[in-house]
């Protein structure tokens, strides 16, 4: 059988109109996607991100380590899960650094002025006793009719 035979007998077994089943997909490691492992990865980065909002990164951080620690099957981290345990505890590391700075800075800063050398607003004049000026003007003014 040379070449040409076997593409017409391919085409022949091949009609239109006939469902050919796909082959599964096989991995070729063999293991099973480990979701956990993935979402520890995901969690991880968006904790280095938001690492300045610390509101954002404990809950973040948290739970993407237990979903790491959690994550593994016979005592053996993935490297998903890995590298999402290790970018939570930087996001926590680099947020408590950021809070300590923050706060030391602050603290720093509450006895000494902010602003300095500004130059000095001269105090606003009393101006009741114009008023009394003003109103002496009025007084002079004849009122009544005319002649």
């Amino acid at each position: 059988m040379d070449y040409q035979d076997m593409q017409t007998e391919n085409a022949e077994r091949m009609q239109p109109g006939q469902y050919q089943p796909a082959a599964p997909e096989t991995r070729s490691s063999g293991q099973s996607p480990n979701n956990m492992a993935t979402a520890s990865l995901v969690l991880g980065i968006l904790a280095l991100v938001t690492f300045c909002c610390y509101y954002a990164v404990l809950p973040l951080g948290g739970i993407s380590i237990l979903l790491g620690v959690l994550s593994r099957p016979e005592g053996k981290f993935s490297g998903q899960a890995k590298a999402g345990m290790i970018l939570s505890v930087i996001a926590i590391v680099l947020t408590i650094l950021f809070m300590v700075i923050a706060f030391g800075w602050a603290f720093g800063m509450a006895g000494r002025s902010p602003v300095r050398n500004l130059p000095v607003i001269p105090s606003i004049p009393d101006m009741t006793g114009g008023l009394d000026n003003l109103l002496s003007i009025f007084i002079r003014i004849p009122m009544g009719g005319g002649r």
